[in-house]
């Protein structure tokens, strides 16, 4: 699981850390053990230093089909017989995979779509997560403290220039990563939405380059069928710019 993760360059690693870090036990509901192990591993994993997540009980409902999140205002129809899991305390994510992904029971395939939405709120908690982080260090560049997700000497990301585009009438921001793990070459393929009320919808897919050329076309048919209830001008939020910088 930790392959994919990286694969992300920190847009989701960071919102992982900012929720696990200002879960409220008693307001979730009650899941297995095994849940527990597996969110623990997604940060145990991950390349920021931090490497234990607090006993939790989770509700990880199935998805598939179609997603759809009120509170953020918006709809996507996943990739036929895609499934995975809704994780409720990281802010409704949803992680889905054409190999069935079921957290519950430790599933860890490596050709994961990702789809989660930021608030004011929610930027407020990766900001304070990132920067409480063992791992932060200082700029040798302007001789500042920047908050950075470190990672491993045997991992190379090349991002493309992210680009403006346009779906079905929605301003969109486009970006690539292409990582190199050790061995393994990761493929990431981004796209982040605004929304009128200042939030911001991240839809994420990332695979080793083989799997990435042989899912990509599903996946960007799903990015295509989003809706956005009051879309905005990726370009013009404030919030995504400041999320960028953050995570830089």
């Amino acid at each position: 699981m930790h392959i994919y993760l990286r694969g992300f360059s920190g847009l989701w690693i960071a919102l992982l850390l900012a929720m696990a870090s200002t879960v409220n036990t008693n307001d979730v509901q009650s899941q297995t053990n095994d849940s527990a192990l597996v969110i623990d591993s997604l940060i145990s994993n991950s390349s920021n230093g931090i490497t234990h997540l607090p006993d939790l009980d989770l509700t990880l409902p199935k998805v598939n089909g179609t997603y759809i999140n009120n509170v953020t205002g918006f709809s996507i129809t996943l990739p036929n017989n895609w499934t995975g899991n809704q994780i409720n305390f990281l802010h409704d994510m949803v992680m889905v995979s054409p190999y069935s992904i079921d957290l519950t029971t430790g599933d860890e395939p490596e050709t994961v779509m990702m789809i989660n939405s930021i608030n004011n709120e929610i930027y407020n908690q990766i900001s304070d997560s990132i920067n409480t982080s063992p791992t932060n260090i200082s700029s040798e560049a302007d001789g500042t403290n920047t908050p950075d997700l470190q990672s491993p000497e045997d991992e190379y990301c090349d991002p493309e220039v992210p680009k403006i585009i346009t779906i079905n009438n929605l301003k969109a921001e486009q970006s690539r990563y292409i990582c190199t793990v050790g061995a393994s070459t990761i493929i990431t393929e981004a796209y982040a939405f605004a929304t009128s009320d200042n939030s911001v919808i991240l839809v994420g897919f990332t695979a080793s380059e083989d799997e990435f050329n042989k899912y990509l076309q599903d996946f960007e048919n799903s990015v295509r069928s989003i809706k956005i209830f009051n879309p905005d001008d990726i370009a013009k939020s404030t919030l995504y710019a400041n999320y960028k910088k953050l995570i830089k």
